[in-house]
């Protein structure tokens, strides 16, 4: 009884050790595999539209030119959109920092009038209030590019998308010959790729109501830039956990300067709300109902592999 104890522990450190270098390994390797798993997500997207379209007597070769061609339409529209929101907002960018430097010089007249002594010229020195507008959006800058890095290879990307849509016929059989079965049953991998579908599918529409909602609390509350604020929300809701702080930091520091400080407080509390029902409430059931996976289980893979990738 002794040694079989110490076998299964041996064989449970060895396979806790394995886990960690193949981790490590995907880690390290994120910049040639998150463009490739980017590649076989959009694939699976795309796989449905290409199969109806050939249900249709459309030649497979043209529904998968016609479906990545979409898609392709849709990301250039959405950056077209999102770019032109950005560059209002840079071009209006000077004059929220010069009303951001009259609020705190407005606060430290307030305390000197109140007898708080403070040293108005150090403290601006170290906290810079008229750049904070600019980081804010250096923020959402490089919080976007964190989300498009796998597309940094477009190229790749669709290339390596094309062809896993031209080759998904043969597929199955390519597996077979692998594993060297010929009658293996490959439904599993069917079912996985039906769940993906479904995971992103609901993830997409979680995120469009996201953005939706936003973009019209901000309208309410008079936030410039409503559109941009929603589009934000909308693409870093596909960030697990930080990406709704990342979307709520500018717009609350935009509401704050141009409507004060309730204005940002109700803003940033329909971020929460929003966040709180949708992210936290309606994402895991929807997603534990659909997909028939434990609650727990989606929240730890999304903790997981926003810290792996």
């Amino acid at each position: 009884m002794g040694k079989f104890t110490t076998t299964r522990a041996r064989n449970a450190l060895w396979s806790a050790a394995a886990l960690c270098i193949v981790v490590a390994g995907m880690r390290a390797a994120q910049s040639v595999l998150l463009p490739v798993v980017m590649a076989i997500m959009m694939a699976v997207i795309a796989s449905p539209g290409v199969k109806w379209l050939e249900r249709r007597r459309i030649p497979k070769a043209l529904g998968v030119v016609l479906v990545v061609s979409g898609m392709l339409a849709l990301a250039t529209a959405l950056g077209v959109l999102l770019g032109g929101s950005i560059a209002s907002f840079r071009s209006s960018v000077p004059l929220y920092q010069e009303r951001l430097g009259q609020m705190v010089s407005a606060t430290f007249a307030w305390l000197t009038r109140a007898g708080v002594r403070v040293d108005a010229a150090r403290v601006l020195t170290i906290i810079e209030p008229g750049a904070a507008a600019g980081r804010a959006m250096a923020l959402v800058g490089s919080s976007l590019n964190a989300l498009a890095a796998a597309l940094s290879n477009t190229i790749l990307v669709v290339l390596t998308m094309v062809l896993l849509l031209l080759e998904a016929d043969t597929l199955p059989r390519k597996l077979r010959a692998i594993t060297g079965q010929e009658h293996a049953d490959l439904s599993h991998f069917e079912r996985i790729a039906r769940e993906v579908q479904s995971y992103l599918f609901i993830k997409t529409i979680l995120s469009v109501a996201t953005g939706l909602v936003v973009a019209l609390w901000a309208a309410i509350l008079g936030v410039d830039f409503a559109l941009l604020w929603g589009l934000v929300a909308f693409l870093l809701n596909y960030i697990p956990n930080i990406g709704s702080i990342i979307a709520a930091v500018p717009a609350m520091l935009l509401a704050l300067v141009q409507h004060g400080l309730g204005t940002s407080l109700a803003l940033g509390a329909g971020y929460v709300v929003v966040n709180m029902v949708l992210g936290n409430v309606v994402e895991p059931m929807w997603m534990g109902r659909k997909l028939g996976l434990s609650t727990t289980v989606v929240f730890l893979s999304l903790l997981v592999w926003g810290w792996v990738w």
